[in-house]
């Protein structure tokens, strides 16, 4: 079964188009019927055969094209199937800044501050400092209710012993996950929300 990805699907489409196309090609002595005198028989089977070439040739460099799409520019994942008792999801937008700067790469996380509420999301943000959420970092959106937003960019660092690393956060740990005090609700509809902190990095010490 193919994936559920339009650019897949018309490449398949296409390559069924160039089977039809190659029988014709192949049958067109059959295909062309022996009513016209013999002068005028060859002129209509070369004319049919440039035709199909013609196709063939579209065909080819169509599909080409689209297969080099595909590689390059399909996001045809599959998802996983939705859990068990999935609630409705709305969309979420997270947007922060740490000194007015956007970071690429900060993980956010959700947490809901209802402890029957079992589902956590989180994302992960853009360039410009956008992260969409998933829940189950999976399936767009968020359950309804409130949550605890924390965020975390942790990195490596060797030291002058090459056998040790340091962790070093390159944002405020205060506004980590386990510390943080935000929190914002979900609501139906588009969710957006904007955070400003301040910057700063700090070593983990474990």
């Amino acid at each position: 079964m193919l994936p559920n990805c339009p650019k897949i699907k018309i490449i398949n489409n296409m390559l069924i188009m160039f089977k039809i196309i190659y029988y014709v090609k192949a049958n067109l002595n059959f295909l062309i019927p022996n009513t016209q005198p013999q002068r005028h028989e060859t002129a209509i089977q070369e004319r049919g055969l440039l035709f199909v070439q013609a196709l063939e040739y579209y065909f080819v460099v169509v599909i080409m094209l689209f297969s080099v799409l595909a590689m390059v520019g399909c996001s045809c994942r599959r998802l996983p199937p939705p859990p068990e008792g999935l609630p409705e999801l709305h969309p979420c937008k997270i947007t922060v800044t740490f000194g007015g700067q956007a970071f690429e790469g900060i993980n956010v996380s959700l947490a809901s501050v209802d402890p029957k509420n079992k589902w956590k999301a989180g994302g992960r943000t853009d360039q410009n400092g956008v992260a969409e959420i998933r829940t189950s970092f999976a399936f767009v959106g968020a359950p309804l209710g409130q949550f605890k937003v924390g965020f975390d960019k942790i990195r490596e660092e060797a030291t002058e012993n090459s056998n040790a690393v340091i962790y070093i956060s390159s944002i405020p740990l205060k506004y980590g996950r386990n510390k943080t005090t935000e929190i914002i609700e979900i609501k139906k509809g588009k969710n957006e929300f904007n955070f400003n902190y301040d910057n700063g990095e700090e070593r983990i010490v474990h």
